[in-house]
């Protein structure tokens, strides 16, 4: 008997296997033995791989040791492929890196091609997390370079690029794609020039580079005339969707009926894909029979696995041409079925950026189509895609902060794995989350040896085994479905939720429990304030100029919604939520308040109106009690009341325990916020938007001068258990809508407060554009007196506002006879002196800055 078939691979440990093969070494032993023991452990892979796996890493471990390259060479092709085989693809791509590393024989480059082949299909199946598929692309690359097999090698780099182009990562498609075609020059190979050339024409098309993308297609159609090679029947197909989208739409439908004749049994895919984009020439070209009959085609040939985004095309098309055929409800229909297939496509990414990328590239349609609806009708025709349309990347990272607390907790799944998350989520914290640097982001492939995206990639891996053990998905909480389904909640609750959209025209849509109401506006009128605001931020408008453009706003706009506010009085509602846009468009708190009702209901703390960043649920909404209060100010700066104000509001809530911190204590801030309640910020600020990236935002002028920074919120905040978050500072409630990449289409707005609701059970009140010393100290003192009177802390920061706007003169004196040191206090009382009995904090400038923001 020979030495392996001595061995009962069904009953001995990998350890004792180890063992045993290294005690059997001491000797010789013949290559015939070893490829028997090959034979039995690729046999046992069929049906025990993980355990074929352990033993072929074992052997590897001894023959690396032993320095035996070509034997450790035959065990890690067995240990790749028997892994492979259990589904585990990350040690089966360890496995093979270390065989590119040993690969010298013609025999093992043969034998790495395969396996290499066989690694990249399986890790290209749609089971699979997309964090793993570039990093086995690049991998494989670099196999197909060492084994000279440039076609291959071609191949990887654009199966690379058509990923990252589907996510939005313009950028490193394009680098992929350049790759490929240095390559193709290199070798001469005109073939795989147009294969270059195809995919070029798909990055374009997804950067919106239409007119390019119609022109590089043509480019590749040529190439494959010139090879007298008929072209795939896909690069027909884009071409013509490029050609669509720059209004040729009768070339493009001949181009897609020449395609049909040539489609086999096996292109059912590319006739559904064809279908769809017909009917979108035939609506274009007035057609509209022709386009439903289209889609009927279209539906035949659909499947249910078909991919998440094909099936999306599909109802958005057709939702646009029930739309231009008048049958709004199906319209509706449609667009609720688009925001199924929108949240499927995003089950399947992880990286935030990447879930970015998708939605924009969907969000203007999803708001023309909204467009398409009456100015009125029952609200479930616009909840789901509303809801999809605010989707964002704080949503998604507080639902990955929970689902990470949450499986760790769980002991039905497997111990290691899930204990780790937690960890593991804040190393991609500590990277960039939610908001990556914009220069992470655009060289964020695995050709990037400068840069690690390692931590989502193992949060991608283990999320997808987590999942197979039973856990739900890390963004289960943040699916269009789910917060459709909070925004109803908070309607039938009596609230108010009230949203902006863009494409097709500006509209303000106004939702209550059973309808909508639509509001169409001029953009520009809009877009006077926000550049006006914008420059008022960076310094390049003074004062009186942004408090005109903030009174016209008012004077436009407050006129249109008097009727619905009006109705709001009537039904009781408590408050209105205001979705948060990417252009921070209107400042809702000051339309409310300056409705003679509203404004009367605010004031009695029975209405509010809170900014939402984005839909997710809170943990509480309580009133606090005897609060642990953290302070940063900065006695050594000109705002003589800021250094008294948290002073005053402590007393006011009879604080537990107050600690005070200078701005540049991060080091005590950060210790002490462990078991702070309220933190309440009382320097200067700087607006976010003068940053090039939200990653260098300081409050303080420069990044380091202030302890409340993006960087250091996103890395520390999501923990800490503060309730409410006061920023008493200049333009703290500013945000930014883009990095230093690229402006975001979605309503991913970076700032200060919504950083702040990270840990999902804050509240935060800022001040969005520069303010009063004195209305700052005044409405803190308002704030927390309505804290004492036992209202919940938004409820609280709301009343405050409106009380602010209509406060008298004696009142304010008598909150700022509250200040301890009399010096300080003389002073305040002086500067206020011409000040006129009522209405001294009336101006929108003084008092509508104060927001509350909410999820």
């Amino acid at each position: 008997m020979k030495w392996p078939d001595s061995i009962d691979l069904n009953a001995i440990t990998p350890v004792a296997f180890r063992k045993r093969l290294k005690r059997r070494l001491t000797n010789p032993i013949p290559h015939n033995e070893l490829i028997v023991l090959y034979n039995r452990i690729m046999k046992l892979a069929r049906d025990k791989p993980t355990a074929a796996g352990s033993f072929a890493d074992a052997a590897v471990s001894i023959f690396k040791h032993r320095r035996e390259p070509d034997r450790e060479a035959l065990f890690l092709e067995l240990s790749a492929r028997s892994w492979m085989q259990a589904g585990e693809l990350k040690p089966a791509l360890e496995a093979t890196k270390a065989f590119v590393a040993l690969a010298r024989t013609e025999r093992h480059f043969r034998d790495l091609v395969e396996l290499t082949d066989d690694l990249c299909d399986a890790a290209l199946s749609d089971d699979r997390p997309e964090e793993l598929a570039p990093k086995v692309l690049a991998v494989a690359t670099a196999v197909y370079a060492k084994a000279n097999q440039p076609e291959k090698q071609v191949n990887a780099y654009l199966r690379a690029a058509g990923l990252f182009a589907s996510h939005g990562a313009i950028q490193a498609a394009y680098r992929a794609a350049n790759d490929a075609e240095d390559i193709a020059r290199r070798v001469g190979s005109i073939s795989l020039l147009a294969r270059v050339l195809q995919q070029a024409a798909i990055i374009a098309y997804e950067e919106k580079d239409f007119e390019w993308s119609a022109n590089t297609g043509r480019q590749a159609l040529d190439a494959y005339a010139a090879l007298d090679e008929h072209p795939p029947a896909a690069l027909r197909t884009n071409t013509a969707t490029a050609m669509m989208n720059t209004g040729e739409h009768k070339e493009a439908l001949d181009n897609l009926e020449a395609v049909l004749p040539t489609l086999t049994a096996g292109d059912r895919l590319v006739q559904f894909q064809v279908y769809v984009n017909m009917a979108v020439c035939r609506r274009n070209l007035s057609d509209l029979p022709g386009a439903k009959g289209a889609l009927i085609q279209a539906r035949a040939n659909a499947a249910p696995d078909d991919p998440p985004e094909a099936r999306l095309e599909l109802e958005l098309v057709e939702a646009r041409v029930l739309a231009e055929a008048a049958d709004l409800p199906a319209t509706s229909a449609a667009l609720g079925r688009a925001v199924t297939c929108l949240d499927e496509l995003l089950a399947s990414l992880n990286r935030l950026h990447y879930r970015r990328g998708v939605r924009e590239r969907y969000i203007s349609r999803f708001e023309w189509l909204l467009q398409t609806l009456t100015e009125e009708g029952p609200v479930d025709a616009v909840l789901s895609p509303i809801a999809a349309i605010y989707g964002g990347v704080i949503a998604d990272w507080m639902s990955a902060l929970d689902w990470g607390a949450a499986v760790a907790l769980d002991r039905s799944l497997p111990v290691a794995m899930a204990s780790s998350i937690p960890g593991l989520l804040r190393e991609i914290a500590k990277q960039g989350a939610p908001f990556l640097y914009g220069y992470r982001e655009k060289y964020d492939d695995p050709w990037e040896l400068t840069l690690d995206g390692q931590p989502w990639d193992r949060f991608g891996e283990l999320a997808a085994q987590l999942r197979l053990a039973g856990a739900l998905p890390p963004f289960a909480m943040a699916t269009a479905t789910a917060q459709a389904e909070l925004l109803r909640e908070r309607l039938a609750q009596g609230y108010c939720i009230t949203a902006y959209t863009f494409a097709g025209g500006a509209a303000l849509w106004v939702l209550t429990e059973r309808s909508y109401k639509r509001f169409r506006f001029d953009f520009d009128e809009l877009k006077t304030f926000v550049v006006t605001r914008t420059r008022f931020e960076a310094g390049n408008v003074d004062r009186d100029t942004f408090i005109a453009a903030l009174r016209g706003l008012r004077d436009r706009f407050l006129p249109e919604l008097t009727p619905i506010f009006d109705d709001l009085v009537a039904s009781g509602s408590p408050g209105i939520l205001h979705l948060q846009d990417a252009l921070n468009a209107m400042p809702i708190t000051m339309l409310a308040a300056e409705h003679d009702h509203l404004g009367e209901a605010m004031r009695a703390g029975k209405f509010e109106v809170r900014v939402i960043p984005a839909i997710y649920p809170r943990s509480t909404d309580e009133p606090l009690k005897s609060p642990h209060i953290s302070v940063i100010r900065d006695d050594a700066d000109d705002l003589l009341l800021a250094r008294y104000e948290a002073q005053v509001a402590c007393s006011a809530i009879e604080a537990s325990r107050v600690a005070i911190f200078a701005p540049n204590d991060v080091d005590g801030l950060l210790n002490d916020m462990t078991k702070t309640d309220v933190l309440v910020v009382s320097t200067h600020g700087s607006a976010i938007s003068r940053f090039t990236d939200p990653n260098f935002g300081s409050l303080g002028a420069e990044p380091g001068e202030h302890s409340i920074s993006v960087n250091r919120i996103q890395t520390e905040f999501p923990w800490f258990p503060y309730r409410l978050a006061v920023l008493n500072a200049c333009h703290a409630g500013s945000g930014s809508a883009r990095n230093y990449q690229r402006q975001f289409r979605t309503h991913d707005v970076a700032s200060y407060p919504a950083l702040l609701l990270l840990n999902r059970r804050s509240v935060v009140g800022a001040a969005a554009w520069r303010t009063s010393d004195t209305a700052s100290y005044i409405h803190l003192a308002l704030t927390t007196k309505g804290l004492a009177e036992g209202l919940t802390p938004s409820r609280a920061f709301s009343r405050a506002t409106a009380r602010l706007r209509n406060l008298s003169k004696t009142e304010t004196l008598e909150l700022l006879n509250l200040v301890p040191d009399p010096g300080a206090r003389a002073t305040a009382v002086q500067r206020i002196a011409a000040a006129p009995a009522a209405g001294m904090f009336s101006e929108p400038y003084l008092y509508a800055g104060f927001e509350v923001y909410v999820v």
